[in-house]
Protein backbone atom coordinates (compact mmCIF):
# COMPACT_ATOMS: atom_id res chain seq x y z
CA UNK A 1 0.00 0.00 0.00
CA UNK A 2 1.58 3.28 -0.91
CA UNK A 3 1.07 6.05 1.66
CA UNK A 4 -0.14 9.61 -0.13
CA UNK A 5 2.61 12.33 0.00
CA UNK A 6 1.78 15.28 2.40
CA UNK A 7 1.12 18.05 0.71
CA UNK A 8 3.69 20.48 1.16
CA UNK A 9 2.68 24.28 1.06
CA UNK A 10 3.51 26.61 -1.97
CA UNK A 11 6.77 29.03 -1.47
CA UNK A 12 5.04 31.94 -1.36
CA UNK A 13 2.48 30.91 1.03
CA UNK A 14 5.47 29.96 3.00
CA UNK A 15 7.36 33.88 2.06
CA UNK A 16 3.60 35.27 2.84
CA UNK A 17 3.29 33.73 6.18
CA UNK A 18 7.21 34.85 7.33
CA UNK A 19 6.70 38.07 6.12
CA UNK A 20 3.86 38.79 8.36
CA UNK A 21 5.68 37.33 11.10
CA UNK A 22 8.58 39.76 11.05
CA UNK A 23 5.93 42.65 10.80
CA UNK A 24 4.42 41.24 13.83
CA UNK A 25 7.97 41.03 15.66
CA UNK A 26 8.98 44.64 13.72
CA UNK A 27 6.05 46.36 15.54
CA UNK A 28 6.26 44.91 18.93
CA UNK A 29 10.07 45.97 18.44
CA UNK A 30 8.95 49.26 17.65
CA UNK A 31 6.46 49.60 20.44
CA UNK A 32 9.54 48.63 23.19
CA UNK A 33 11.83 51.57 21.34
CA UNK A 34 8.84 53.63 21.29
CA UNK A 35 8.16 53.02 25.28
CA UNK A 36 12.40 53.17 26.43
CA UNK A 37 12.47 56.57 23.86
CA UNK A 38 9.44 58.06 25.90
CA UNK A 39 10.97 57.22 29.34
CA UNK A 40 14.23 58.32 28.11
CA UNK A 41 12.26 62.25 27.02
CA UNK A 42 13.33 61.20 23.20
CA UNK A 43 10.80 61.95 20.55
CA UNK A 44 9.33 58.78 18.79
CA UNK A 45 11.06 57.45 15.37
CA UNK A 46 8.66 58.50 12.15
CA UNK A 47 5.85 59.80 14.05
CA UNK A 48 3.33 61.52 12.36
CA UNK A 49 2.38 65.43 13.57
CA UNK A 50 -0.53 64.18 15.73
CA UNK A 51 1.49 61.61 17.35
CA UNK A 52 4.11 63.83 18.13
CA UNK A 53 1.58 66.95 19.60
CA UNK A 54 0.31 63.57 21.51
CA UNK A 55 3.57 62.08 22.72
CA UNK A 56 4.89 66.16 23.77
CA UNK A 57 1.45 66.34 25.79
CA UNK A 58 1.92 62.74 27.41
CA UNK A 59 5.65 63.73 28.44
CA UNK A 60 4.50 66.66 29.80
CA UNK A 61 2.03 65.38 31.89
CA UNK A 62 4.71 63.04 33.04
CA UNK A 63 7.11 65.69 33.64
CA UNK A 64 3.76 67.51 36.04
CA UNK A 65 3.00 64.69 37.72
CA UNK A 66 6.99 63.84 38.83
CA UNK A 67 7.79 67.81 39.34
CA UNK A 68 4.53 67.43 42.01
CA UNK A 69 5.30 63.97 43.76
CA UNK A 70 8.87 65.77 44.02
CA UNK A 71 7.07 68.76 45.99
CA UNK A 72 5.22 66.72 48.08
CA UNK A 73 8.40 64.77 49.01
CA UNK A 74 9.64 68.05 49.92
CA UNK A 75 6.82 69.24 51.63
CA UNK A 76 6.63 66.15 53.91
CA UNK A 77 10.78 66.54 54.60
CA UNK A 78 9.27 70.07 55.88
CA UNK A 79 6.97 69.00 57.87
CA UNK A 80 8.61 66.60 59.55
CA UNK A 81 11.40 69.44 60.08
CA UNK A 82 8.19 71.33 61.79
CA UNK A 83 7.20 69.32 64.06
CA UNK A 84 10.65 68.06 64.98
CA UNK A 85 11.16 71.91 65.96
CA UNK A 86 7.76 71.97 67.91
CA UNK A 87 8.69 68.64 70.50
CA UNK A 88 12.15 70.26 70.90
CA UNK A 89 10.35 73.04 72.06
CA UNK A 90 10.77 73.62 75.94
CA UNK A 91 7.37 75.66 76.30
CA UNK A 92 4.46 76.73 74.13
CA UNK A 93 3.85 79.70 72.31
CA UNK A 94 1.15 80.60 75.10
CA UNK A 95 3.54 79.86 78.23
CA UNK A 96 4.83 81.96 80.46
CA UNK A 97 5.95 81.40 84.33
CA UNK A 98 2.89 81.55 86.69
CA UNK A 99 4.38 81.08 90.62
CA UNK A 100 1.73 82.12 92.76
CA UNK A 101 2.90 82.91 97.09
CA UNK A 102 0.49 81.88 99.61
CA UNK A 103 -0.56 85.66 100.41
CA UNK A 104 -4.39 86.63 98.68
CA UNK A 105 -3.09 90.07 98.56
CA UNK A 106 -0.31 89.19 96.51
CA UNK A 107 -1.40 85.94 94.62
CA UNK A 108 -4.31 88.70 93.18
CA UNK A 109 -1.94 90.94 92.49
CA UNK A 110 -0.35 88.57 90.36
CA UNK A 111 -3.05 87.19 88.76
CA UNK A 112 -4.58 90.64 87.30
CA UNK A 113 -1.02 91.66 85.87
CA UNK A 114 -1.23 88.46 83.64
CA UNK A 115 -4.45 89.25 82.13
CA UNK A 116 -3.43 91.91 79.47
CA UNK A 117 -0.42 90.08 78.24
CA UNK A 118 -2.08 86.61 78.65
CA UNK A 119 -4.86 87.76 75.78
CA UNK A 120 -2.34 89.30 73.66
CA UNK A 121 -0.15 85.86 72.95
CA UNK A 122 -3.48 83.80 73.06
CA UNK A 123 -4.76 86.54 69.89
CA UNK A 124 -1.35 86.82 67.96
CA UNK A 125 -0.74 83.33 68.16
CA UNK A 126 -4.38 82.05 66.73
CA UNK A 127 -4.03 85.30 64.45
CA UNK A 128 -0.96 84.06 62.90
CA UNK A 129 -2.03 80.09 62.88
CA UNK A 130 -5.16 81.20 61.24
CA UNK A 131 -4.14 83.53 58.78
CA UNK A 132 -3.67 81.32 55.17
CA UNK A 133 -7.08 79.02 56.55
CA UNK A 134 -10.13 79.80 55.30
CA UNK A 135 -12.86 80.88 57.95
CA UNK A 136 -15.75 79.37 56.32
CA UNK A 137 -14.80 75.64 56.29
CA UNK A 138 -14.03 73.60 59.34
CA UNK A 139 -10.10 72.84 60.11
CA UNK A 140 -8.64 70.17 62.43
CA UNK A 141 -4.84 69.38 62.93
CA UNK A 142 -3.65 67.13 65.90
CA UNK A 143 -0.01 66.42 67.07
CA UNK A 144 0.61 63.81 69.54
CA UNK A 145 4.13 62.83 71.06
CA UNK A 146 6.14 62.06 73.82
CA UNK A 147 8.57 64.17 75.18
CA UNK A 148 12.41 64.05 76.54
CA UNK A 149 10.86 63.68 80.20
CA UNK A 150 8.32 61.28 79.16
CA UNK A 151 5.59 63.78 79.60
CA UNK A 152 2.53 62.88 76.87
CA UNK A 153 1.98 66.11 74.79
CA UNK A 154 -0.46 67.57 72.71
CA UNK A 155 -1.08 70.35 70.22
CA UNK A 156 -4.26 70.76 68.66
CA UNK A 157 -5.60 73.35 66.69
CA UNK A 158 -8.98 73.57 64.85
CA UNK A 159 -12.17 75.67 63.13
CA UNK A 160 -15.78 74.84 64.52
CA UNK A 161 -18.92 77.04 63.47
CA UNK A 162 -21.91 77.59 65.72
CA UNK A 163 -24.85 77.85 62.85
CA UNK A 164 -27.94 79.60 63.27
CA UNK A 165 -27.02 81.12 66.57
CA UNK A 166 -28.75 84.70 67.86
CA UNK A 167 -25.37 86.49 68.06
CA UNK A 168 -21.70 86.32 68.85
CA UNK A 169 -22.34 87.50 72.63
CA UNK A 170 -24.70 84.65 73.18
CA UNK A 171 -21.84 81.97 71.82
CA UNK A 172 -19.72 83.91 74.53
CA UNK A 173 -22.35 83.57 77.32
CA UNK A 174 -22.18 79.40 77.09
CA UNK A 175 -18.38 79.59 77.11
CA UNK A 176 -18.49 81.54 80.18
CA UNK A 177 -21.11 79.58 81.72
CA UNK A 178 -18.90 76.13 80.81
CA UNK A 179 -15.95 77.94 81.98
CA UNK A 180 -17.67 78.27 85.62
CA UNK A 181 -19.35 75.03 85.71
CA UNK A 182 -17.08 72.71 83.82
CA UNK A 183 -16.85 69.79 86.05
CA UNK A 184 -20.66 69.58 85.70
CA UNK A 185 -20.31 68.80 81.74
CA UNK A 186 -17.28 66.67 82.45
CA UNK A 187 -18.74 64.54 85.12
CA UNK A 188 -21.96 63.90 83.31
CA UNK A 189 -20.37 63.39 79.42
CA UNK A 190 -17.46 61.54 80.09
CA UNK A 191 -18.03 59.96 83.54
CA UNK A 192 -15.14 61.32 85.21
CA UNK A 193 -16.09 62.22 88.95
CA UNK A 194 -14.53 65.97 88.77
CA UNK A 195 -14.56 68.11 91.71
CA UNK A 196 -13.82 71.85 91.41
CA UNK A 197 -11.65 73.46 94.12
CA UNK A 198 -11.94 77.68 93.42
CA UNK A 199 -9.64 79.60 94.86
CA UNK A 200 -10.51 83.05 93.51
CA UNK A 201 -12.99 83.00 91.06
CA UNK A 202 -13.62 86.76 90.75
CA UNK A 203 -9.64 87.83 90.27
CA UNK A 204 -11.05 91.09 88.76
CA UNK A 205 -14.50 91.56 90.52
CA UNK A 206 -16.16 89.82 87.33
CA UNK A 207 -17.76 86.79 86.08
CA UNK A 208 -14.72 86.08 83.75
CA UNK A 209 -11.78 85.45 85.61
CA UNK A 210 -11.31 83.05 88.00
CA UNK A 211 -7.73 80.78 89.56
CA UNK A 212 -8.81 77.05 90.31
CA UNK A 213 -8.35 73.58 90.58
CA UNK A 214 -9.98 70.18 89.18
CA UNK A 215 -9.72 67.55 90.18
CA UNK A 216 -10.33 63.98 88.27
CA UNK A 217 -10.91 60.46 88.32
CA UNK A 218 -10.91 58.52 85.41
CA UNK A 219 -12.79 55.40 84.74
CA UNK A 220 -9.12 53.57 85.18
CA UNK A 221 -9.25 55.07 88.79
CA UNK A 222 -6.61 57.60 88.13
CA UNK A 223 -6.73 60.50 90.01
CA UNK A 224 -5.33 63.87 87.72
CA UNK A 225 -4.73 67.56 88.90
CA UNK A 226 -5.29 71.00 87.58
CA UNK A 227 -4.23 73.57 88.87
CA UNK A 228 -4.97 76.52 86.42
CA UNK A 229 -6.14 80.76 85.68
CA UNK A 230 -8.60 81.37 82.85
CA UNK A 231 -9.36 85.16 81.58
CA UNK A 232 -12.61 85.58 79.36
CA UNK A 233 -13.04 89.23 77.63
CA UNK A 234 -15.57 90.56 74.73
CA UNK A 235 -13.96 92.75 72.69
CA UNK A 236 -15.45 95.64 70.28
CA UNK A 237 -12.51 94.99 67.86
CA UNK A 238 -9.01 93.83 68.11
CA UNK A 239 -6.50 95.02 65.54
CA UNK A 240 -5.32 90.81 65.06
CA UNK A 241 -8.93 89.88 64.17
CA UNK A 242 -9.68 93.22 61.53
CA UNK A 243 -10.96 95.40 63.72
CA UNK A 244 -14.00 93.21 64.27
CA UNK A 245 -15.95 92.41 67.41
CA UNK A 246 -14.87 89.22 68.96
CA UNK A 247 -14.53 87.35 72.14
CA UNK A 248 -11.28 85.72 73.68
CA UNK A 249 -10.65 83.21 76.32
CA UNK A 250 -7.26 82.16 77.55
CA UNK A 251 -5.97 79.66 79.55
CA UNK A 252 -2.92 78.84 81.13
CA UNK A 253 -1.63 76.56 83.99
CA UNK A 254 -0.31 77.48 87.22
CA UNK A 255 3.71 76.55 87.56
CA UNK A 256 3.62 76.32 91.04
CA UNK A 257 1.44 77.31 93.95
CA UNK A 258 2.83 77.59 97.81
CA UNK A 259 -0.28 77.64 99.30
CA UNK A 260 -1.91 74.82 97.06
CA UNK A 261 0.75 72.66 95.88
CA UNK A 262 0.62 69.71 93.41
CA UNK A 263 0.03 66.40 94.99
CA UNK A 264 2.38 64.50 92.64
CA UNK A 265 2.65 61.28 95.00
CA UNK A 266 -0.84 60.39 94.10
CA UNK A 267 -2.34 62.63 91.90
CA UNK A 268 -1.17 62.91 87.39
CA UNK A 269 -0.42 66.76 86.50
CA UNK A 270 -1.91 68.02 83.98
CA UNK A 271 -1.23 71.52 82.08
CA UNK A 272 -3.54 73.12 79.71
CA UNK A 273 -2.62 76.61 77.85
CA UNK A 274 -5.37 77.82 75.57
CA UNK A 275 -6.35 80.20 73.50
CA UNK A 276 -10.15 80.60 71.95
CA UNK A 277 -11.39 83.46 69.88
CA UNK A 278 -14.94 83.86 68.71
CA UNK A 279 -16.03 85.84 65.61
CA UNK A 280 -18.76 86.24 63.45
CA UNK A 281 -18.65 84.74 59.82
CA UNK A 282 -20.58 85.54 56.81
CA UNK A 283 -21.12 81.82 54.97
CA UNK A 284 -20.41 82.36 51.08
CA UNK A 285 -23.98 81.26 50.08
CA UNK A 286 -25.67 83.66 52.66
CA UNK A 287 -23.58 86.63 51.29
CA UNK A 288 -24.29 85.51 47.59
CA UNK A 289 -28.31 85.42 48.42
CA UNK A 290 -28.32 88.63 50.01
CA UNK A 291 -26.34 90.59 47.59
CA UNK A 292 -28.91 88.98 44.93
CA UNK A 293 -31.88 90.18 46.93
CA UNK A 294 -30.20 94.25 47.41
CA UNK A 295 -29.83 93.83 43.42
CA UNK A 296 -33.34 93.43 43.15
CA UNK A 297 -34.26 96.24 45.06
CA UNK A 298 -35.51 94.40 48.20
CA UNK A 299 -33.73 96.18 50.57
CA UNK A 300 -32.39 92.90 52.73
CA UNK A 301 -29.73 95.01 55.25
CA UNK A 302 -29.94 93.86 58.94
CA UNK A 303 -32.03 91.14 58.06
CA UNK A 304 -29.69 87.97 57.52
CA UNK A 305 -29.65 87.67 61.09
CA UNK A 306 -33.35 87.65 61.81
CA UNK A 307 -34.13 84.93 58.83
CA UNK A 308 -31.16 82.48 59.15
CA UNK A 309 -29.04 83.61 62.00
CA UNK A 310 -25.99 84.30 62.57
CA UNK A 311 -22.74 82.09 62.45
CA UNK A 312 -20.31 82.11 65.02
CA UNK A 313 -16.43 80.84 64.25
CA UNK A 314 -14.73 79.16 67.44
CA UNK A 315 -11.10 79.19 66.41
CA UNK A 316 -9.28 77.04 69.41
CA UNK A 317 -5.92 76.16 70.05
CA UNK A 318 -4.84 74.33 72.98
CA UNK A 319 -1.72 72.87 74.36
CA UNK A 320 -1.65 69.69 76.70
CA UNK A 321 0.58 68.15 79.18
CA UNK A 322 -0.06 64.91 80.93
CA UNK A 323 3.15 64.70 83.39
CA UNK A 324 4.55 61.14 83.74
CA UNK A 325 3.36 59.30 87.14
CA UNK A 326 5.65 59.40 90.02
CA UNK A 327 3.83 56.46 91.45
CA UNK A 328 2.97 53.13 90.02
CA UNK A 329 0.14 52.89 87.80
CA UNK A 330 -0.95 49.96 85.34
CA UNK A 331 -0.12 50.21 81.59
CA UNK A 332 -3.68 50.11 80.81
CA UNK A 333 -4.62 52.80 83.27
CA UNK A 334 -1.42 54.94 81.63
CA UNK A 335 -2.70 54.73 78.32
CA UNK A 336 -6.25 55.66 79.07
CA UNK A 337 -5.17 59.02 80.11
CA UNK A 338 -4.72 61.20 77.38
CA UNK A 339 -7.48 59.62 75.19
CA UNK A 340 -9.79 60.86 78.02
CA UNK A 341 -8.15 64.14 78.44
CA UNK A 342 -7.90 64.69 75.15
CA UNK A 343 -12.26 64.34 75.17
CA UNK A 344 -12.50 67.27 77.37
CA UNK A 345 -12.11 69.76 74.21
CA UNK A 346 -15.47 68.11 72.62
CA UNK A 347 -17.83 68.16 75.94
CA UNK A 348 -17.01 71.78 75.73
CA UNK A 349 -18.40 72.09 72.17
CA UNK A 350 -21.10 69.81 73.45
CA UNK A 351 -22.13 72.11 76.31
CA UNK A 352 -21.51 75.11 74.25
CA UNK A 353 -24.63 73.89 71.46
CA UNK A 354 -26.97 72.87 74.34
CA UNK A 355 -26.58 76.14 76.19
CA UNK A 356 -27.10 77.80 72.55
CA UNK A 357 -30.24 75.90 71.67
CA UNK A 358 -31.81 75.54 74.86
CA UNK A 359 -32.07 79.64 74.74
Amino acid sequence: MVQACKKRKASYVKRKEETQDLKTQVGALQKQVDDLREKAGLAPISSSDQELELWKARSFTNLLERATHEQQIDVARAQSKMLQLQENLSKNPLYRPIRLPKGWAERRNILLSLREEMMTRGCQYVAARSQPLDSGCSHFSDHLYEDENGNFCCERFEFIHFQGVKSLRQVFEAVQFFMNTMEISISEKLGHTTVREDYDNNVDGGPSSCNCRLVSKSSENVTMEMNCIAFAEYFDMRSEFEGQPCAVMVTDCVDADELYPYSPNDRVRRDVGAAIVLTEVIPEKAARSSNDKQSEGGGVQGRRGEEEGVVVLMQRAAFLTIHRPEFEISEASMDSLPEGVSNWGDVMVQAIRGFVQSA
